[in-house]
């Protein structure tokens, strides 16, 4: 879809959220959603994750291993566009977010959680990344700014949802099942990506 398409004056949050750019959004959106979320959901069910499977001397590398590998992959997201282009970049990242939610849900251990919040926080990097820099390339220019409104704004919802819903998986003891919940939302953003180039 070109920018000719739309004037800026007709740019409203109606032609971003209906046909093929709302599924672009809701890729888009949810990526940096599913990242945010995950970081506060974690957090809140922590103690509940010490006290099923142990390791608190290693309580704090939870988070920390998760932004390094953020920040890592973030990084190399451009590299992973020119390799891959969007649509298997982002459905890339998505593996990468799956792969490292089922590790966590299925660990025995503190160690092996760790694994898998570094490989979750890998995915969740390119999918934050790969959110902000295919703006330009899904929507027209009159678009952007509202694009970039809404991925901002999914930052603010999961301060607000993330320890909430944390703290229902953490009073009935069922943190594992937060990490299965990414599992399926990853499916959803697979479906989205339809109109994706690639």
């Amino acid at each position: 879809m070109s920018g000719s398409q739309y004037k800026k004056e007709d740019a409203s949050w109606g032609m971003l959220l209906k046909g093929r750019n709302s599924l672009k959004s809701l890729a888009l959106a949810g990526g940096v959603a599913l990242h945010a979320i995950n970081v506060y959901i974690t957090i809140t069910t922590l103690p509940s994750i010490v006290r099923d499977i142990g390791g608190l001397n290693l309580y704090a590398w939870n988070t920390t291993v998760f932004i390094l590998a953020s920040i890592l992959s973030s990084a190399l997201t451009s590299r992973l566009l020119i390799l891959l282009a969007p649509r298997n970049s982002y459905l890339f990242a998505t593996l990468c977010f799956l792969v490292g939610s089922i590790i966590c849900a299925t660990a025995p251990s503190m160690p092996i959680l760790l694994v898998g919040r570094f490989i979750q926080g890998a995915g969740g990097g390119m999918l934050l990344a790969l959110a902000y820099s295919l703006v330009r390339v899904m929507f027209p220019q009159p678009l952007w700014s509202r694009a970039m409104a809404l991925m901002s704004s999914m930052w603010g919802i999961s301060t607000l949802l993330g320890p909430a819903l944390g703290g229902i998986f953490a009073e009935y003891n069922i943190w594992r099942g937060a990490f299965w919940s990414y599992s399926l939302c990853r499916h959803s953003l697979c479906y989205s990506t339809v109109y994706y180039p690639s």
